[in-house]
């Protein structure tokens, strides 16, 4: 959020409006995916490093197998197993259009998985990705199991996508989520954003706390004097009904002396868009503006960009930003992994998650002995001299729960 101010004693009434739950507005009838629960673990577009969160995470109480179900007829178009990512994956074109996506998945039904089994003896490759054909099923039945494949925690990674590949909040299809509890604010962060902005006769960002004063209503002592351009970010948590997990807001709206200035709205995220802006700034591009931006910002953009200023549409937040250049630091965080080949990798998730040689070389179609001799060398590439040292490994970059 940006706003250029004169130089002034900001005294208005600023009022931020913050919703979690979408109200229900489609038509479609589906049912819930799971039997684990109706809880989350997490909301759609809370904002990661480097990303929005495609999904909403089931909470599983941490456990696995818990039945995962068509919420619709459709047809499965495609299962990928990888130690990664998703890790075990399974999406379901629906007969609407949309797909459902069920993703960090512990296996299939038997005849699915009999059928993903020959495909990694014949690539002898734990890894693939398959496209069955005429794998078509009705809603309700079980087409998968909830696990932590490619994660920590045991979860269920629940996403919808529309006819264009989007991912929508799937909160919009279900009334199942319970929440009567108002977000939660602690503290109001005001940001210069020009070389020359002052807060409060200071050049840095300013942190100022947010004093409850009665039900959803918060006030800050004090005065913010603000000269030039700042942006306003927001401290907070949202909660549903029974359960203490937190949750990104799903609308923000802001709201200066009863008059809308700003709001966002997470319905819908569009992967390409998100993609091509983190390219960009890797590559160092200092502004992005979206197709339909008009003559006045691209001028506006051109003048920042030439003055040593970074610009982007206004759709795109700063957050969004700092977050994607952020990725840098996870990728630093991650350089131990990219030493192993794919198949040192496979075998190291399956070791963290307790097999033996002898069950990973059967996964693998490898013998005992070779699967020894994967594991001694990709030991010697991370450091690590014992098996202790390794779950550590695992722990501390993801791979298994800290249990």
């Amino acid at each position: 959020m940006h706003f250029r101010f004169p130089e002034i004693s900001y005294q208005k009434q600023m009022l931020f409006v913050l919703l979690l739950m979408p109200a229900v507005l489609c038509a479609q009838d589906y049912l819930w995916p799971t039997n684990a629960s109706t809880y989350m673990s997490s909301s759609f577009c809370e904002f990661r490093n480097g990303h929005y969160h495609s999904a909403i995470d089931i909470k599983t109480w941490l456990r696995e197998g818990y039945n995962c179900f068509a919420i619709d007829d459709g047809e499965i178009m495609r299962i990928r197993v990888s130690p990664f990512g998703y890790g075990k994956v399974l999406y379901l074109r629906l007969k609407d259009g949309n797909t459902a996506v069920y993703a960090h998945l512990q296996g299939f039904p038997l005849n699915i998985e009999k059928q993903i089994r020959r495909k990694q003896l014949e690539n002898k490759r734990y890894s693939i990705d398959w496209s069955p054909k005429d794998l078509k099923v009705k809603k309700g039945d079980i087409i998968a199991y909830t696990g932590r494949t490619g994660t920590g925690l045991p979860h269920l990674h629940f996403e919808i996508r529309n006819t264009k590949g989007h991912p929508v909040n799937p909160l919009a299809y279900y009334d199942q989520i319970k929440d009567t509890i108002r977000p939660s604010l602690e503290q109001l962060a005001v940001i210069p954003l020009d070389p020359g902005t002052t807060v409060n006769n200071s050049y840095t960002p300013q942190i100022f706390d947010l004093l409850p004063v009665s039900s959803g209503k918060y006030q800050i002592k004090g005065r913010i004097r603000i000269h030039g351009r700042a942006g306003l970010a927001l401290r907070g948590v949202d909660r549903a009904n029974d359960i203490s997990n937190k949750y990104g807001f799903y609308r923000t709206r802001l709201e200066i002396d009863r008059r809308p200035v700003f709001q966002i709205t997470y319905d819908e995220l569009d992967f390409a868009t998100t993609e091509h802006i983190f390219r960009a700034l890797q590559a160092g591009a200092r502004g992005y503006l979206l197709k339909e931006s008009a003559g006045a910002e691209v001028v506006e953009a051109v003048r920042a960009v030439n003055i040593g200023r970074r610009h982007l549409s206004q759709k795109i937040s700063d957050k969004v930003v700092n977050g994607f250049v952020g990725q840098d630091e996870a990728k630093r965080d991650q350089a131990p992994l990219a030493r192993l080949s794919p198949r040192e990798r496979e075998i190291l998730q399956l070791v963290v998650e307790g097999k033996s040689s002898a069950e990973i070389g059967h996964t693998l179609a490898l013998s005992p002995k070779t699967v020894e001799t994967y594991r001694s060398r990709l030991m010697k590439k991370l450091g690590l001299s014992n098996l202790p040292d390794l779950v550590k490994f695992a722990v501390r970059h993801g791979l298994t729960p800290l249990e």
